[in-house]
Order: C-alpha cells, then sequence, then structure tokens
C-alpha cells in the first residue's frame, strides 16, 4: 500500500465586485510567505510555503480581495491600451525588418557580433540573448513606441558583451540609450497577454 502525495496545485475563486475569479494556490519548497500576483495573461496566481494550510492561504486571499481587484483592473488597462495583434506571417516579417534595422543603426556603435535573429510569438519575454550571441524578440515589438522599441534592441545587444545585469551591462547600454531605466519601467507596464 502506497500513500498518494498531497496535491500541490489548487483551484479556487473569489468574489470580487459581484464577479467570480478564479485564482490558483501552489506550493512553493522557497517560500517563506504567502504571495499574490497577477501575471502577465491576468490569471491571479498564489504561492505559498508548504508548512502553511491551504485554509490559511484562502483567507489571506480573501484579505487581499481589494487589492487583486485593483491589480486585475490595472491588468485590463494596459491590455485595452495595448491591443493584441494576430501573430501572421506578414507581422512577424515587419517585426523582423524593424528588429534588423535597429539591430544594424545601433551596432554601428557597439561592433558586437551578432548571431541568428529570430523573431517569436512569446507570452511572457519581449526578447532574449543566447551566448553565442542569437536574439530573439517578441513579434509584438512592432506595437511599441520607437523609443521603447530601441530600448528592447539595445538591451538585447548588449547581452552579447555583458550576458547579465551587472553595472558593466547597463553602462553599456546607457551609451545609446541614456534615458534606459525610464523606458525599462515603461516595458514592463506592458502586458505581453
Amino acid at each position: 500500500m502506497f500513500r498518494r502525495r498531497p496535491r500541490s496545485v489548487y483551484k479556487r475563486t473569489l468574489a470580487i465586485d459581484g464577479e467570480l475569479v478564479s485564482y490558483t494556490i501552489r506550493n512553493a519548497p522557497r517560500a517563506r510567505a504567502i504571495r499574490i500576483r497577477v501575471t502577465a495573461r491576468g490569471k491571479v496566481l498564489v504561492t505559498k510555503p508548504r508548512y502553511v494550510s491551504r485554509a490559511r492561504a484562502v483567507t489571506f486571499v480573501d484579505q487581499s480581495s481589494a487589492w487583486i481587484g485593483e491589480e486585475l483592473q490595472k491588468h485590463e488597462a494596459r491590455v485595452a491600451q495595448h491591443p493584441q495583434i494576430p501573430y501572421t506571417k506578414k507581422i512577424k516579417e515587419q517585426a523582423l525588418q524593424l528588429v534588423e534595422e535597429r539591430l544594424h543603426h545601433f551596432n554601428k556603435h557597439y561592433q558586437l557580433p551578432v548571431g541568428t535573429i529570430r523573431i517569436r510569438n512569446q507570452s511572457t519575454r519581449w526578447g532574449s540573448c543566447s551566448r553565442h550571441g542569437n536574439l530573439s524578440f517578441n513579434y509584438r515589438i512592432i506595437t511599441l513606441s520607437s523609443q521603447v522599441a530601441d530600448y528592447l534592441v539595445v538591451h538585447e545587444l548588449c547581452h552579447i558583451a555583458e550576458l547579465n545585469h551587472s553595472q558593466k551591462f547597463w553602462n553599456l547600454v546607457a551609451e545609446t540609450i541614456s534615458s534606459y531605466a525610464a523606458l525599462r519601467r515603461a516595458i514592463h507596464k506592458i502586458s505581453l497577454s
């Protein structure tokens, strides 16, 4: 006879302003406290230490309902401000053309060895850089303002030289994007859902 392992993921609902909102409770081995977040897709995710009971987590969520409602409203506002566009071959080609043009422009300054450039449909990332200098960008880059798009391009380009977020990396970004801190905050406020 064997013991069934306790479930580590639970689905629940919460009433906020007369509407039922679904949320997920997950055990997180390294968690030290209960944490609630609204994801980029507008999902409510609750993580808790294993030693915290499910009932206690549910009570914590109930007590945080006003905050959750505010965060969901912010998410909806971001989505409305940045409507989604379909991931089509034409859109992908437009995004690739934009990225290649801006990379060429900024790499006149940096002179870094750029590998393969890819455009992807990602739900959580705006861009990435591999250790081989291959760059990937979210196709939604074409929905961004030119300043924010340029920041994103330079951010990933500079990772070819510094594959980290050290001060040396940010100094490199600042060579062409002096207002990178404000643009970084701006891009974090834009939903990818």
